[in-house]
């Protein structure tokens, strides 16, 4: 995960450090542990389909993605695990401090 707090706030760099390990337990701590876990194993899959398709994971592409939930489709996966998995993914690049894919105007349709 990316620093949270930018550098315009006049705190030591311990400080800033310090308040931004506070902020991600916080964040890390807003969800449940199911969740965390899921959102794992998620982003493992992403990540090994990645691997073996050759393909950036992390920032990735909307195209990327998009193959991904069309490989997961055709697999039969449901809907609703197409949806966790495209939220695994926005995290994912959330956290790391990229914009998510996911939010691609035609992605999204």
């Amino acid at each position: 995960m990316t620093e949270v707090l930018s550098h315009s706030y006049s705190l030591s760099i311990d400080q800033r450090e310090r308040l931004n390990q506070q902020i991600k337990h916080y964040i890390t701590q807003s969800q449940a542990e199911n969740t965390r876990r899921g959102y794992q194993s998620d982003w493992r899959h992403f990540l090994n389909w990645c691997k073996a398709q050759s393909v950036r994971h992390l920032p990735c592409s909307p195209e990327t993605v998009a193959y991904y939930l069309s490989y997961l489709a055709d697999q039969g996966y449901k809907v609703s695990t197409l949806q966790r998995r495209i939220s695994s993914i926005s995290m994912a690049h959330k956290t790391s401090g990229y914009p998510s894919p996911t939010e691609d105007p035609g992605l999204r349709t």
